[in-house]
């Protein structure tokens, strides 16, 4: 039997929006591990930061603090995406914020 992997890696990440004296904390310390082969989805109501993690695990957007790993166990660098050639498809899922 294969070792399993983690494919994808989040620790402690944050991500804050910012408009003036607005600021809208979007994701609040999430942790998540996505193992090799694993299935998981993303649920959620509307606006609880969904779109704001999968845009962050994926290089599109960039967090105010944590990191991100995919693969390799390097964060990846804001604004970059970098996903592996050994990943074929990730249906992410179930971040839980550690509040």
């Amino acid at each position: 039997m294969q070792e399993q992997q983690t494919i994808i890696q989040a620790k402690q990440v944050r991500k804050i929006y910012r408009s003036g004296q607005l600021r809208v904390e979007a994701l609040s310390n999430i942790d998540l591990g996505v193992e090799s082969g694993e299935m998981v989805a993303i649920m959620g109501p509307s606006g609880c930061g969904k779109t704001t993690l999968l845009n962050c695990l994926s290089g599109l957007d960039t967090v105010d603090e944590g990191d991100i790993s995919i693969t390799s166990g390097q964060p990846i660098a804001p604004g970059t995406w970098a996903l592996s050639s050994r990943i074929s498809t990730c249906y992410l899922c179930s971040a839980q914020s550690r509040m």
